[in-house]
């Protein structure tokens, strides 16, 4: 059962720029926005029809006059609905409201391993070194220091594994792991969410299922204009955000670990 939409989707992958990609590619979809060969933008009216999301509305809002394709997407970006869509996912636990301190934990766990190897060979080869610069240390055996290295380093990968981003909860990270194994080009809006306006899947542009030509798309920044992102680097410009289908570790609303 489908528990988010595909702009909460995006907006845990890429940050607020993706989500914002992802309204505007189902505005495309659904016939209420119109793409120029310059890559103007502008709104059409379908009677019947209408936005159906308030990001989308946004978005439509501001195509009763033309604008570009890196215009639509920055100005939504910042915007209040972007900010709903963040504290919606915050409320869900899939967002942190502020990055997690367990990635510079296990950082200095990853440095400390090594030292006590280098330990734990100066006390196996050399323990007067230890007794002449340490006298008040009490004195191990030198595979405790071996044991205390590979305690250190599989703790540090375990919290790495469970926190890999700095905003997303553990329940988003696996969200986000789950979407990226089920993207398919049968879905081209769930594949702007994954991938982004940028991204391919099985050798096809996910732009191009849109009528959106690489020229088009290449006014767009490369990278998410989102705090490291995910929304993956929050969605909200002190977000997160990532690379076009990659984890954002990180970007993004940034990324994994439960709380």
């Amino acid at each position: 059962m489908t528990t988010h939409t595909p702009e909460e989707l995006g907006c845990l992958v890429g940050g607020p720029a993706r989500a914002a990609e992802v309204a505007l590619a189902r505005l495309i979809q659904s016939g209420l926005v119109r793409v120029s060969r310059e890559g103007v933008l502008s709104a059409v009216h379908v009677p019947g029809r209408g936005p159906a999301t308030p990001l989308e509305a946004q978005i439509l809002n501001g195509l009763r006059h033309g604008r570009h394709l890196n215009d639509v997407v920055f100005t939504a970006f910042g915007s209040a609905e972007a900010e709903g869509l963040r504290a919606h996912l915050i409320n869900r636990r899939l967002l942190r409201r502020r990055r997690s301190l367990r990635p510079r934990l296990y950082s200095w766990l990853f440095l400390l391993a090594p030292l006590l190897m280098v330990a734990g060979v100066l006390s196996a080869v050399a323990p007067e070194l230890q007794r002449e610069f340490v006298p008040q240390l009490p004195e191990f055996p030198f595979w405790y220091f071996f044991a205390a290295a590979a305690a250190m380093f599989v703790w540090a990968s375990v919290l790495r594994a469970r926190d890999p981003g700095r905003l997303r909860t553990r329940a988003g990270y696996v969200l986000l792991k789950r979407a990226e194994r089920r993207v398919n080009p049968q879905d081209p809006v769930g594949a702007v969410a994954v991938r982004g306006l940028r991204g391919r899947i099985g050798g096809l542009a996910v732009a191009g299922m849109f009528g959106l030509s690489a020229v088009v798309v290449g006014t767009l920044p490369h990278r998410d204009t989102s705090s490291g992102s995910s929304c993956g680097g929050g969605c909200s410009s002190s977000s997160c955000g990532s690379d076009g289908g990659s984890d954002g570790g990180g970007g993004g609303c940034g990324g994994g670990g439960g709380d």
